[in-house]
């Protein structure tokens, strides 16, 4: 039996839960002070304004931290259920919170390998993995006719693997591309 390289070995770090939340911390202070800098000639004018100024206010904090800890919940979740392998001809990832999906990527499909670096990652010092294949779509990947954001796990013809430290991310490129090197054309795995 192989020694496989997997999560295990190079994993997505628990400070990838907090990135979405953070964010919606954020942009719930972006929100706040413009609602406030509207809502502020009201609450001095009429009479009842600050209270209609408080309840706005606080509706939108309660609803982003809602959010904000919903996401952690289901980022944490997602990344409990998420596997992956680098096996001999093939990248092996396990998926899915309720609906558990496998996807087997051969080398010889693998059309890029790239370390991607947010404004959120940069401010946990991680970073992600994208691996582009061959398939339908020319490197984009799309879910109900948007083009996708953050994902971890794979959909279409991107699997990511997010939330790795700056050399973790570097190390596995360099192993996806010299595995891809040595299997990319003469692969028995094929489409």
């Amino acid at each position: 039996m192989a020694n496989y390289i997997t999560e295990n070995d190079y994993p997505v770090e628990s400070t990838w839960i907090l990135k979405v939340p953070v964010s919606f911390l954020i942009v719930t202070v972006f929100i706040v002070i413009f609602i406030a800098l509207i809502l502020l000639p009201v609450a001095f004018t009429e009479s009842g304004g600050w209270l209609i100024f408080l309840i706005v206010i606080g509706m939108i904090i309660f609803m982003m931290v809602g959010i904000g800890i919903l996401s952690m919940i289901i980022a944490s979740l997602s990344k409990d259920n998420f596997h992956y392998s680098i096996e001999d001809e093939f990248v092996i990832f396990h998926q899915g919170i309720i609906s558990k999906q496998q996807k087997n990527l051969p080398y010889s499909v693998i059309q890029d390998v790239i370390v991607n670096q947010d404004i959120a990652d940069r401010m946990f010092n991680l970073a992600s993995v994208t691996i582009e294949n061959a398939s339908f779509g020319g490197g984009q990947m799309y879910v109900k006719g948007r083009q996708a954001g953050a994902l971890i796990g794979f959909a279409g013809n991107v699997a990511v693997i997010p939330g790795l430290t700056i050399d973790h991310a570097e190390a596995l490129k360099k192993i996806l591309l010299s595995k891809i090197k040595q299997f990319g054309s003469t692969s028995k795995a094929g489409l």
